[in-house]
């Protein structure tokens, strides 16, 4: 293996938020055990022992932790993981990446963070932050995390914002775009806004919304672009980068679900963070290492799964590329069943020009 991802949940599920569209609440909720609390010590130390056992000389190992809210774990838990990974680190590479809601970093933690190269993302919702992310109070958070943004940038911590597309924002691409630009953002993911298990929700999005947001960002984008002001944006990149390298940057892009690790706080191991359900766990890394963990059936029946084509996916010039996308995020981004819509086919319609044309500037 010569590169190597593992997310850990080392608070669970456990928030001290409570965003009206939170992914990760819907899907503890439809599991026997909702949160398995905080991450002991003693675990993430044999979690760390399990990782680096099949891990040989000049593979990268990146370390994710996510949520949650991960930083409710302690910054102590953090300084002590990093430094148990490094004296286990023979020869090998570690990157660190973070995913919070901002809320408690302060100065400390933004000195941890940047003594240790982390990449922080950071949950943000631009225009109408205030109305789905709020506290335990129900309070908005939005002055909070602008001035987390702040310290993040006076520290020079590298960082991208993390922004949920629910289908209201989606109607705001021009208002989006001009939010970037004054909060002076350089790398941002829009995250489409799931529908629940069970349900379908108000603000999940819908593939009709999913391309008049990216049908409207992309040319400004691409106007920046040209005029030398490189904003990132994640689906932007993994377009280009798909269709002028070959490379796939994102899971599921191509319809096909890459091999993941995620790590409940226990220990448990699945192979998806949108499926961290009792049906779909793996094993455990305090048991297992990385090579058992991937060759069992249960990670290979997920990741192989033979998905059908519909009959929309059959008339269109880009499934060779697409293969419908990911499973999970089927309704929100590409179509919903007996519709002959497809988000995702319309936004690489629109824009293939652009994505021509930046093609062919990123390998001149």
């Amino acid at each position: 293996m010569k590169h190597v991802s593992v997310m850990i949940k080392p608070a669970s599920s456990m928030c001290n938020m409570q965003c009206t569209y939170c992914f990760y609440r819907d899907v503890s909720s439809n599991r026997e055990v909702t949160s398995y609390g905080f991450m002991s010590n003693a675990t993430a130390l044999m979690i760390l022992k399990n990782i680096f056992i099949d891990l040989t000389p000049g593979t990268s190992l990146t370390i994710a932790f996510q949520g949650g809210e991960p930083t409710m774990a302690g910054l102590d838990f953090y300084k002590q993981f990093v430094d148990a990974a490094k004296g286990l680190a023979k020869g090998i590479t570690i990157s660190w990446a973070f995913q919070t809601n901002g809320l408690v970093v302060d100065n400390e933690w933004c000195q941890f963070f940047k003594e240790n190269r982390f990449l922080v993302g950071l949950s943000m919702d631009l225009i109408d932050h205030n109305a789905n992310r709020v506290d335990k109070e129900g309070k908005g958070t939005r002055n909070s995390v602008q001035n987390t943004l702040h310290l993040i940038n006076k520290h020079e911590v590298e960082h991208n914002i993390l922004c949920v597309l629910t289908n209201q924002l989606a109607r705001y691409p021009i208002r989006v775009w001009k939010s970037l630009v004054q909060l002076n953002v350089k790398h941002v993911q829009f995250i489409p806004c799931l529908n629940s298990f069970n349900e379908t929700t108000p603000m999940g999005l819908t593939p009709k919304r999913f391309a008049g947001f990216y049908n409207e960002i992309i040319p400004l984008w691409y106007k920046a672009f040209t005029a030398g002001n490189y904003i990132s944006i994640k689906l932007i990149d993994d377009i280009v980068n798909l269709l002028a390298k070959n490379m796939v940057t994102a899971c599921g892009l191509t319809g096909q679900c890459m091999p993941q690790f995620i790590v409940e706080s226990d220990g448990s191991v699945y192979p998806c963070d949108f499926y961290v359900l009792d049906k779909y766990r793996v094993g455990s890394f305090c048991e297992d290492s990385i090579k058992q963990l991937f060759e069992n059936d249960i990670m290979q029946g997920f990741t192989n799964e033979r998905k059908s084509i519909g009959e929309l996916c059959k008339q269109c010039r880009f499934v060779n590329i697409c293969k419908s996308g990911c499973k999970r995020m089927k309704e929100e981004m590409y179509y919903r069943d007996e519709s002959n819509f497809c988000g995702y086919e319309n936004v690489l319609n629109e824009n293939w020009n652009i994505f021509s044309s930046v093609g062919k500037m990123i390998l001149m």
